[in-house]
């Protein structure tokens, strides 16, 4: 009976300490969900490198941040999207090749084939999303922040 009792207290504790990690641990994510207008693209003058900038602010750094880009007329045929941070992109526009795009923040659309950038993992700042496609080619400018609050 003593051996009874022993489990039975023994699995109270370590449930009042699972409940206690998850209260501590738990972390409410939201997801940011910015769909680009299809006549954003068609306004922008990206010969110039003239678009206006898309302004994201998450609540918390751990919040999830996607940008859906339209898919530019192109159904079915190949879309190219390459994620720059500020520094890359000041070294593909400088006329150097060696610049090297984000490769997690276009991971998610390699997988779902669909146009969109996440910007979940990465931190505060500048970013420049280069989308191709038969349609249209340029550079949109993106800066992601973090709310004070």
């Amino acid at each position: 009976m003593r051996v009874f009792f022993t489990i039975l207290i023994l699995l109270f504790v370590a449930g009042v300490a699972s409940f206690s990690a998850w209260l501590l641990l738990h972390d409410d994510r939201r997801l940011i969900k910015a769909e680009v207008p299809d006549d954003y693209l068609d306004t922008s003058d990206t010969s110039r490198f003239n678009t206006y900038p898309i302004s994201l602010v998450r609540g918390k750094k751990s919040d999830s941040v996607l940008v859906i880009f339209p898919s530019t007329g192109s159904e079915g045929m190949n879309v190219s999207l390459l994620v720059y941070d500020s520094l890359q992109y000041a070294i593909l526009m400088d006329g150097n090749r060696t610049a090297k795009p984000l490769e997690a923040a276009t991971r998610l659309s390699r997988i779902l084939r669909e146009p969109l950038v996440n910007l979940s993992s990465l931190p505060d700042g500048s970013y420049f999303a280069r989308l191709s496609s038969s349609n249209y080619s340029g550079f949109i400018h993106i800066k992601l922040r973090t709310s004070a609050d």
